[in-house]
Parts: C-alpha cells; structure tokens; sequence
C-alpha cells in the first residue's frame, strides 16, 4: 500500500472525526452558564416592591390540570413577615369562577435555599414545595421556579410572572428569554402559555350575580302586581 493512499485514509479520518465533532456540539446540553432550580440560589429581594398583584402567564411544564387567570397577591407585613394568596380558575366556561390557596412566610434577606411553603385551601394542606424567585426588576417580571423533590427532575418547574394581565406575546418572549440564557426550564420553545383573560376578572362573575338578583327581584315585583 503506498504512502499516498495512507495518507489519503488518515486525512478523511480527521474530516470524519471533525465533522461528528461538529454534529455533537449543535445537540449538547444547554450552556454551563444555565442552571436548573436545584442549582439555582433564592435572590435576596425587597418585600415592599415585590409585594401586590402578579401574574402567571407561562410556564414550563404544562400543568397537569386545567390552569386559567392565575394570579399572584404578595401582601407585605410587618417582621419580614408575607402573606402569600394564589388565585387560579380551572373551569373554561366561567373563568371569573376562582379558588383561592393561602400561606405564609417569614422573608429572609439571608436565604439563597429558597422558601418551603405549604398552601392551604379549604382547610386542606397541600405538600411542601420549595420556591425560588430568581429575578426579577420589581415593575414587569419576575421569574420563579421550584420543587417538590429536589432529587426528581420531573417535579421542577419554572414561572414566568408579569405585572400586567394581558402581555403582548412578543414582550412575553423577550420575557422567557432573558430568564432561558440563564436558567433550565425556561426555554422559548417549551414555556405553556396561561389563559390571562379580560373575563378572569371577577367583577363579572359579580356583576352576573347582580343582574340575576335584579331579574328575580323584577319577577316578584310584578307577581305582586298580578296578585
């Protein structure tokens, strides 16, 4: 065999190895700089501006059940003390129609593992699950992910939080994208958008209750008359 044609051989090794090479970077694991939650520290964050009303317009994973209008109320009080209270709808039909979850939690400046926090609906406990809040700029997002297991992937999660109901779907994305050149489960592609609505506001279901009240008040008003 001559010197040549090894030659030859060696030269389309190296080609063929620099090209798989190539290949594998284009599907390798996101940038060291990304982090997942379990990796991720709780921001040292202000109570008073973080406080009032935010809310959940993406998500990632998808919930596992039907999630509408979910809404954030952060009331600050006193001793570095927070209510926290989670407002969701789950029925399609009636969005204004909402339930309500309940905690507390004692804020400190100091804690970078994050908060376990445990909800209560209805005089029923859910599970602890440890919430971080990663970013955010106080006045139109803050990101927040969390864990139920921080051993199991499969019970991360990651919530992209606005100040403002209805976003702009472009302004959303710019959103999810400053918190997915940072950390894990955010990415552009995979974030479930949640219904935020003009109809989540429950002034209608309110003003629904009024107008059914008047109708029934009308009704036995003119049965009176009729008597």
């Amino acid at each position: 065999m001559s010197s040549s044609y090894l030659y030859l051989l060696l030269l389309v090794g190296l080609l063929a190895n620099q090209i798989t090479a190539q290949d594998s970077s284009t599907t390798s694991a996101p940038p060291l700089s990304t982090q997942y939650c379990n990796e991720s520290s709780n921001m040292a964050f202000d109570i008073e501006q973080i406080s009032g009303t935010w809310y959940e317009l993406a998500r990632n994973p998808a919930p596992s059940n039907s999630l509408l209008c979910a809404q954030l109320n952060i009331t600050a009080l006193p001793n570095n003390f927070v209510n926290i209270s989670f407002t969701y709808s789950n029925t399609a039909t009636y969005p204004w129609v909402n339930q309500t979850m309940y905690s507390n939690v004692t804020v400190d400046a100091n804690n970078t593992a994050g908060y376990n926090i445990s909800f209560t609906m209805y005089g029923k406990s859910y599970p602890l699950t440890t919430y971080k809040v990663l970013d955010t700029n106080y006045n139109n997002y803050t990101f927040v992910c969390g864990y139920t297991n921080i051993s199991d992937y499969s019970t991360f999660f990651g919530v992209v939080l606005t100040r403002e109901r209805i976003l702009n779907s472009s302004i959303l994305t710019d959103y999810e994208s400053i918190a997915e050149a940072k950390y894990g489960l955010f990415s552009t592609k995979s974030m479930t958008t949640i219904s935020q609505t003009a109809e989540c506001s429950s002034n209608k279901g309110v003003a629904t209750i009024q107008m059914v009240s008047s109708v029934v008040a009308f009704c036995f008003a003119a049965a009176a008359l009729l008597v």
